[in-house]
């Protein structure tokens, strides 16, 4: 999926929520602890950062993961965090 091509749109919860409810996937990019701590019903947790030695770094096999997570390139994904920043 290259984002360059993407349809990027910020949404407030209530059209997340509308959206997931018409059947789009939504990928959470928060770490692993604050995806534990809660999340959306069905969200599938892909952290965009690790901890890494006392530190955060990237995710090396982020991409990995988020193509075999949502293989169809075509389809739409809600991406969220706590913020906004790394989403």
């Amino acid at each position: 999926r290259a984002l360059a091509t993407a349809a990027v749109k910020e949404l407030d919860c209530a059209a997340v929520h509308e959206k997931m409810g018409e059947g789009v996937r939504y990928l959470d990019v928060r770490t692993v602890e604050e995806f534990s701590a809660g999340h959306p019903p069905g969200a599938i947790n892909v952290p965009v950062m690790v901890s890494k030695m006392m530190t955060m770094a990237p995710n090396p096999d982020f991409a990995t993961a988020v193509e075999q997570a949502f293989p169809d390139k075509s389809e739409a994904i809600l991406v969220g965090c706590k913020s906004g920043m790394r989403s």
